[in-house]
């Protein structure tokens, strides 16, 4: 089958140019081809690998790929299906995150030695370029009036669109000109929404190098479940390629619950079986679809492709054990992986009667339920249950000391971490009733974006003046860049709940050896209520939980009540830093910072 018939029988092409020309090439010579990513955050996600799976099944064909990473449209923004400009990255940043892509992709399609794909970077041949090369080499060659009627730049048109973004569509053009006169490649592919910047890339390679030049471009769909909504998020975000974002268990589960209306559309697209496993599969899902097996066949093979064959197993094992109740064979890291988002307490437990630990720990509500549960056999330790309500739980208890499972009736699991003596956590009381709600649907960013327009209204008039609190509403805080936030993972937010009603935000970023607390703002009417005391014991909790030895913080250096706050809890000025945030305007801060002990 020729690679373009099996691309179409797998429903991976939206468009293409000059079609009979590009299956003609193909069949006629080993052609090569390229597929980019920018490096807009530290790893990618399942949306991403749709057109890197489409290269791949091109260099099984015998042809020669190319995956370049954008270090340079990385750090300008590629407008396409955005409604706003785009926040700039910092250079180091760039860098950073092009270095994360650039190990995930060697993993995924360099773990073959004898793996024919070459990796590519397009910072290298543009960051000497000059001011006057680009307009007389390449802006010459572009029509404004072509440029504006392109579908990622005319959307823009009343919204606004910045010039940097405006010439992306020429940088992405030199690349696909460069890799043409200096890799050998004729083909560019990359998701729907690229078409413009591609169909731009083929248009200056026929200026340059004449009508005749043997150049092409394929779009692949946009994938959608049959629900209609986005492929590849879930009610917790996107799932990354990133173990330690995604685990592999997760990576797992996330394929094997697919629809049924899904999973064979799916198995054509990411697997690498072939058309004859794929239809007897297919006809499975229609004869006995209670039994999963496409599901299961195509949760295994894309963890086996993203993660590796060991991954895959102890996924496996995890799922077995969890469906049978049968936790013993697990090992600590395995439960910390399988029940990552089961609800999660932290003990000092040394010795205690199990009725009153799980009353402490909010498992159960009274001593008199407690001992009810134990008596009635609902409470399992481990596995175990366990009937005797004098039962003495200790450490020995736990998994390798790290961990216990209590399982409350037939699915309600709980997950205790036995930590250290918490004298930090232990300062003030903890508010069961306060709660952070993981900002994830399009509603809740809604609520944040209100929250920040609130609160930086009520609180930071005084300290910045109106045009600072404008402009970072604006240009920080809008609802475009919260979304761009956690689209790309930069940073965790939550909306920070009393009694069901947001109270304020919160956002962090887990570090190499720190928590840093990005975010925290409370509503006017939410302060003096000890609510900031409680999240920061949270902040603590959580420090501990992922083995951070330091809480840090900046404030600014005029928002005296919060520095007070600060100081009184524990937190040490370590430096004052001056950052120039745009539009003239800076952040006049200290970094506090508090030591987990």
């Amino acid at each position: 089958m020729n690679i373009i018939d099996e691309l179409e029988w797998r429903g991976a092409i939206n468009q293409q140019t000059d079609a009979e020309g590009l299956r003609k090439l193909t069949e006629d010579e080993q052609i090569g081809l390229y597929c980019g990513v920018d490096p807009t955050g530290d790893s990618l996600h399942i949306g991403h690998l749709i057109p890197f799976i489409v290269l791949k099944r091109f260099q099984l064909a015998g042809h020669r790929p190319v995956i370049l990473i954008g270090g340079a449209t990385g750090s300008i923004g590629d407008p396409s299906g955005k409604s706003e400009e785009r926040v700039l990255q910092s250079m180091d940043q760039v860098v950073e995150n092009a270095n994360a892509l650039t190990a995930q992709m060697k993993k995924l399609f360099l773990s073959d030695s004898s793996a024919d794909i070459r990796l590519v970077n397009n910072y290298d041949w543009t960051k000497d370029l000059t001011l006057l090369d680009f307009l007389r080499d390449f802006g010459k060659n572009f029509n404004i009036n072509t440029m504006l009627a392109k579908d990622i730049v005319a959307s823009r048109l009343d919204t606004g669109i910045s010039f940097t973004e405006f010439t992306y569509q020429i940088l992405q053009s030199m690349d696909f000109l460069h890799l043409f006169q200096n890799e050998g490649v004729n083909l560019q592919i990359g998701g729907q929404d690229q078409w413009g910047n591609i169909t731009a890339g083929l248009d200056l390679i026929r200026k340059k190098e004449g009508a005749e030049a043997k150049a092409f471009g394929l779009t692949i769909p946009l994938m959608l479940k049959a629900d209609g909504t986005k492929f590849g998020k879930t009610a917790g975000g996107a799932v990354w390629l990133d173990p330690k974002k995604t685990t592999p268990y997760e990576f797992y589960q996330f394929w094997v619950n697919q629809d049924d209306r899904d999973v064979v559309k799916y198995l054509k697209y990411f697997t690498f079986l072939s058309k004859e496993e794929i239809d007897a599969l297919a006809e499975k899902v229609e004869a006995e679809p209670h039994k999963r097996e496409a599901q299961k066949v195509l949760a295994s093979e894309m963890t086996r492709f993203v993660h590796s064959e060991q991954a895959l197993q102890d996924a496996l094992k995890i799922t077995e054990a969890l469906f049978t109740g049968e936790v013993k064979a697990l090992t600590a890291d395995e439960i910390a992986e399988g029940f990552k988002n089961m609800p999660t307490f932290e003990s000092d437990l040394k010795e205690q009667e199990l009725v009153s630990w799980l009353v402490d720990l909010g498992i159960e509500p009274s001593r008199r339920q407690s001992r009810e549960d134990i008596q009635n056999g609902a409470i399992s330790i481990n596995g175990d249950k366990i009937t005797d309500p004098a039962f003495i739980i200790t450490a020995e208890n736990s998994f390798e000391g790290r961990f216990i499972l209590v399982r409350r009736g037939k699915k309600k699991y709980f997950l205790v971490k036995l930590v250290a003596d918490m004298t930090i956590q232990q300062l003030f009381p903890r508010e069961t009733s306060l709660g952070l709600e993981p900002v994830e649907s399009l509603d809740q960013i809604n609520e944040l974006s209100r929250l920040a327009d609130t609160i930086w209204h009520e609180y930071y008039l005084p300290i910045l003046g109106p045009e600072q609190v404008t402009y970072m509403l604006e240009n920080i805080q809008s609802k475009a860049n919260l979304e761009e936030d956690i689209e790309t993972g930069r940073l965790d937010y939550f909306l920070i709940k009393s009694e069901g009603q947001s109270a304020g935000y919160l956002a962090i970023q887990l570090q190499d050896d720190k928590l840093f607390i990005s975010k925290l703002y409370l509503l006017k009417e939410a302060r003096g209520r000890g609510y900031a005391y409680q999240i920061m014991q949270k902040m603590v909790d959580l420090a501990i939980k992922e083995q951070k030895k330091v809480l840090e913080l900046t404030v600014n250096k005029y928002n005296e009540g919060s520095i007070a706050f600060y100081e009184k809890y524990g937190f040490v000025r370590t430096e004052s830093i001056v950052s120039p945030i745009g539009g003239g305007f800076v952040m006049d801060d200290y970094v506090y910072q508090l030591p987990i002990k």
